[in-house]
């Protein structure tokens, strides 16, 4: 019995360390998200319209969080965008979709 509770509260442990170090890893990645979609907004108000691709502009920005792959990052699409990445490994495997529509963030899994 002994042995149980103890393997129980080291599973327990190590589901409790991933499951912070996966949602810092998204709030990371939302962050950055929430400042490529801010400056997307300023190029619109400038511009008249958002930019086709994002590629200039995350090259004057910081190194993107290493769970979003930047070719996939940009849909433009009737002009709205959506930002997006995918979580993937562990437990909790999940795409998270930003819309500028909405200024709404959803997760599918």
């Amino acid at each position: 019995m002994t042995k149980i509770v103890l393997i129980l509260i080291v599973a327990t442990a190590i589901v409790g360390v991933y499951a912070v170090s996966y949602r810092a890893e998204v709030a990371e990645a939302r962050a950055y998200c929430e400042q490529v979609a801010a400056k997307l907004e300023e190029i619109k108000a400038l511009q008249g319209e958002y930019p086709e691709t994002v590629d200039d502009l995350l090259s004057k920005m910081a190194k993107p969080p290493a769970i979003i792959d930047t070719r996939r990052l940009y849909v433009l699409n009737k002009g709205e965008f959506q930002l997006s990445f995918m979580k993937t490994g562990g437990l909790f495997p999940a795409f998270h979709k930003y819309e500028s529509r909405t200024g709404v963030w959803e997760i599918h899994d």
